[in-house]
């Protein structure tokens, strides 16, 4: 291919090669450093990043596996970038069988040129990428007819399809990341389609030697984009991609037309076809002011809501430390997330510990024998303990102390069948449990029942959509006493999301498939921490404090995308948690997180079986008679029913006519586009209100 420049040439400012190339043409270099120094675009320059993109066309069947090839590889690099489309032509095209020259070369590459800066390890994990399917390699780069002993990168290219453009990665020591197309023209036709993309691009190079070119595209504090020409020597014919169409955006093709030196023709309204002197078809495509071509999803400073049932249908009724307490609760709260999690597979899900623990904590007061050993080991304390119930009443209280725009609402009540005589020390204790309280129902009459249960978590849960819960299935008739509990949550976060800064990105699942999410990004000062897991699987860990800093949101995210996060989750302790709240640094950081909304529905009885609660559950061997003297209180139902929402204050924002590009920043960053953990705790008493995972935020 190419023969590359063995000296960097330093130009004087305000010449016409102010805008130095990144080191070599095409990538490859007798420099093991690169560099990247580019021009400065003014506003009007710089407003449409997708003056020039591709439009690949394939055989039937095989566009979707290569448009998340191209999406799956820009992720990496600049998520937002909607440079190339993949479309299908109705039947597959024949093409010839390479002679015995080999592939031919193709007239258009795509390079990406990535900063050394921010490590080798994410430029080698591209070049992996591009050892599998559907990435085909095509040829290493000689340069002056020797291969380099770089990064095994720095000379390679790679395709996807036939008749498609080269891809290539390149590193870079300094300055700007790039995404760069280049033409790569025959010797005699160089000048003239210098002079035709010129007339199309209507802006001057940036940089101009005897056999290559750059255009600017697109500048803005972090990455550039370009487009490139490069002249071939004598006798070398690059290929026109057949497969593929370089599209232009331009304002007014009909003043363009006519200086074209090709036919051009209409193919459809406001995109027209023609090619330039070697044959490389061409689309232009009207750009009409305040057009549709970005439109972004932006979000307004963020609310985090969760609204949580815990329901519980029944029929019948020594000193420890404030640490030991903690992590008591905390590791309820982790095995009751372990266990709903597994049953759960790989879906999104959250649990409220603290719901789930007043509706088993109110149990245990009028629990007798058995069942009440059962409550106590599942819960890991005793409730009658003075220091347990000192502990609690901590917690509950620290809960309910709303301000500063947070909401916090424990409440808990027993619904009492009209006739049944409760025990006057369990109702005294009930009524000052967590906000509890008593009331009367009629269970003969099931909807009137559930109505009235309703209407009373609906006056719990504030804002919150109450909403189709399944109380009516919850077998009310055959009930003797409902246990409900619930908390409701609101607040915003310390440092908020700008609704400027979210773009839709790519999130990653664990299968693979490739989503667009709204993603708020902000640059906050957080507390951040590394970690990794018994065996040696690095995961990072960030707090996300709630305005008042008394409750903290706190994001799990395995550090590589292949490392499943049931292998991090199986890590989950009191222990754990305690060393990362204690290990994490205060530090500057580029956060980035989807904004999601999800519900769980449980049906506790498996779960709560699980954990050793058993004979609650069992008619003959219930024994709730500290509840009340009437026989045949049990258990029959224990739905949990969770949801979160992170809203936008019920405002949406209108698109914009210009995409806005995310910076690569040299700020660390965390970017939470794949499976991710997260709990909320209370600061003071380590509490974990309630826990979940994303693995589908949309």
């Amino acid at each position: 291919m190419e023969q590359q420049q063995q000296q960097q040439q330093q130009q004087e400012p305000g010449g016409e090669e102010d805008c130095g190339d990144s080191g070599a043409e095409t990538g490859g270099s007798e420099y093991s450093r690169m560099s990247s120094t580019s021009s400065e675009l003014s506003v009007e320059d710089i407003q449409d990043p997708f003056l020039v993109s591709v439009h690949i066309i394939t055989d039937p069947g095989e566009s979707k596996t290569l448009q998340q090839a191209i999406d799956k590889l820009l992720a990496w690099i600049h998520p937002d970038l909607q440079l190339f489309r993949v479309s299908e032509r109705r039947v597959s095209k024949k093409r010839r069988k390479p002679g015995k020259a080999g592939a031919p070369q193709p007239a258009l590459a795509v390079i990406l040129f990535l900063q050394e800066e921010y490590g080798e390890e994410p430029i080698l994990q591209l070049h992996e990428t591009f050892q599998r399917p559907p990435w085909r390699y095509h040829h290493t780069e000689r340069v002056h007819g020797k291969f380099l002993p770089y990064m095994p990168c720095s000379q390679d290219f790679y395709t996807l399809a036939p008749e498609t453009p080269l891809w290539a990665i390149r590193p870079v020591h300094y300055g700007k990341e790039i995404i760069r197309f280049t033409i790569y023209c025959r010797n005699e036709n160089y000048a003239d389609i210098l002079k035709l993309y010129e007339l199309i691009l209507k802006r001057p190079v940036c940089q101009k030697k005897a056999d290559f070119c750059v255009f600017p595209v697109y500048s803005n504090m972090e990455i550039d984009i370009q487009f490139s020409l490069k002249k071939l020597p004598k006798g070398q014919m690059p290929v026109p991609t057949e497969s593929a169409v370089l599209e232009f955006r331009v304002k007014d093709v009909g003043q363009l037309v006519p200086l074209l030196p090709n036919p051009c023709s209409p193919i459809s309204e406001g995109r027209w076809q023609t090619e330039d002197h070697d044959g490389n078809r061409i689309l232009l495509q009207v750009w009409l002011s305040g057009g549709e071509h970005s439109q972004l999803a932006f979000m307004l400073p963020i609310i985090f809501s969760v609204s949580v049932l815990s329901a519980c249908c029944l029929k019948q009724g020594n000193c420890i430390s404030y640490d030991e307490l903690r992590d008591l609760k905390t590791d309820f709260a982790i095995n009751l997330y372990r266990h709903i999690s597994g049953a759960e597979n790989r879906t999104n899900l959250v649990v409220s510990p603290a719901s789930v623990a007043i509706s088993l904590e109110l149990l245990q007061f009028g629990a007798q024998g058995n069942t009440f050993t059962e409550l106590q080991d599942a819960l890991g304390y005793n409730i009658h303990d003075q220091s347990v119930q000192d502990f609690l009443h901590t917690v509950y209280e620290g809960a309910a102390d709303s301000g500063q725009g947070t909401v916090v609402q424990l409440a808990c009540s027993f619904f009492v069948p009209t006739g049944v005589m409760l025990s006057p020390h369990f109702a005294a204790r009930a009524a000052r449990w967590a906000n509890s309280s008593l009331q009367q129902t009629d269970f003969t009459d099931p909807n009137r029942t559930a109505a009235q249960i309703q209407e009373w978590i609906s006056s719990n849960l504030g804002d919150g959509d109450v909403h189709g819960l399944p109380l009516e299935g919850a077998a009310l008739p055959l009930s003797r006493v409902t246990v409900v509990s619930t908390m409701y949550f609101k607040s915003v976060w310390l440092k908020k999301f700008s609704f400027m800064d979210t773009q839709i990105l790519p999130f990653t699942t664990a299968e693979g498939i490739i989503l667009k999410v709204p993603t708020m990004h902000h640059t906050a000062e957080v507390n951040y921490g590394q970690f990794q897991t018994a065996t040696l699987e690095p995961f990072s860990v960030v707090e996300l404090p709630y305005l008042g800093e008394k409750l903290s949101m706190f994001i799990v995210l395995p550090s590589h995308r292949r490392t499943p996060l049931s292998q991090i989750e199986s890590h989950l302790s009191a222990k754990t948690i305690t060393l990362w709240t204690s290990s994490l640094k205060r530090m500057k950081m580029d956060v980035f997180l989807p904004r999601f909304s999800i519900q769980s529905l449980f049906d506790l009885k498996t779960v709560f079986s699980a954990l050793g609660i058993r004979d609650a559950f069992d008619p003959v061997t219930a024994n709730f008679k500290g509840v009340s003297e009437q026989a045949g209180l049990y258990i029959s139902e224990a739905i949990h029913k969770a949801k979160i929402e992170v809203t936008e204050d019920g405002t949406k924002a209108s698109g914009a006519t210009a995409m806005v590009l995310l910076k690569r920043s040299r700020t660390p960053v965390f970017k939470a586009d794949r499976p991710f953990t997260f709990f909320l705790r209370q600061a003071n008493t380590g509490s974990v209100l309630f826990t979940g995972r994303i693995t589908n935020p949309s």
